[in-house]
């Protein structure tokens, strides 16, 4: 790897922590990361990068074409770490033209910017992030590989398949070296309590059963952010260009049996006496 990275979404959960990963597998290479800074991001998240000299933070929007590109001049960026997107699902239902204008638009854009990169000769990789929700609902005993048909299935999942579908247009009708990585469900510290297990967490702190929306027999299938973030800096660094890698585990879990197991943490540490949750 030559030159300086750009990571955008870095103030979110994800992005936060592959900062610090990348500052550590990529010694000579300064991180900038990019964020707008909406409701889900916090430049607290990046406390840690922030002690490293090689760690530089710029507050920004990625469908802001002339700032991107005043961004990559800059900074000499030659790599394109793409984390920023709307994320959360149901808030799609209700908002569903604002994740297509940040998760396609705002990529198409990071794409038009990389491809200047590239006809100069300066772009290494353009990695872009996406998720196994392109996949569709998983049936019981379903597995899906690189190679599935991608079968979205709520306006997120499309936003996001839409994307890969102009970086992989992007790879075959300009040559840039792009990659793409799609994960599970991700969990750990720092993460917005929108989220599944901080949610969960939260309410049984405040003493309260967990909420599980849904049918009871859902299960979902979880990595920690810290692995996910090992494993896309793999990626980046060994990854065959051209090339989709999924990042996944066998740790399925009931979401019932996860609000379980948050209920028997708090009472066994806290002393508490919450009910299990459908228990009834």
């Amino acid at each position: 790897m030559t030159g300086n990275i750009l990571v955008t979404g870095a103030a979110g959960f994800i992005g936060s922590y592959l900062c610090e990963r990348l500052l550590i597998d990529f010694p000579e290479a300064t991180i900038v990361g990019f964020d707008v800074l909406s409701y889900c991001a916090s430049k607290e998240n990046l406390c840690n990068a922030m002690h490293n000299e090689r760690f530089v933070f710029v507050r920004g929007d990625i469908c802001n074409e002339h700032y991107v590109r005043q961004i990559f001049k800059q900074y000499s960026i030659s790599t394109i770490v793409h984390c920023a997107a709307e994320s959360h699902v149901d808030n799609s239902f209700g908002n569903s033209l604002h994740f297509t204008d940040v998760n396609v638009k705002g990529t198409h854009i990071l794409l038009e910017c990389a491809k200047d990169l590239q006809a100069s000769g300066r772009l290494h990789r353009f990695l872009h992030i996406s998720t196994d929700e392109v996949y569709g609902t998983t049936e019981e005993g379903d597995t899906h590989h690189e190679g599935s048909l991608l079968y979205p299935t709520n306006p997120y999942a499309a936003s996001k398949a839409a994307a890969e579908m102009f970086v992989r247009a992007y790879y075959k009708s300009y040559n840039l070296p792009i990659l793409i990585t799609r994960s599970n469900n991700i969990y750990g510290p720092r993460q917005h309590p929108e989220k599944v297990v901080p949610r969960f967490v939260q309410r049984v702190l405040r003493g309260q059963v967990p909420r599980v929306d849904g049918k009871p027999g859902n299960e979902r299938t979880f990595l920690y952010v810290t692995d996910v973030a090992a494993a896309i800096s793999t990626v980046l660094a060994k990854g065959t260009i051209g090339e989709t890698y999924n990042i996944g585990s066998n740790n399925r879990c009931l979401i019932t049996s996860l609000a379980a197991k948050i209920v028997a943490m708090a009472n066994a540490e806290f002393g508490q006496n919450i009910e299990q949750p459908f228990e009834k």
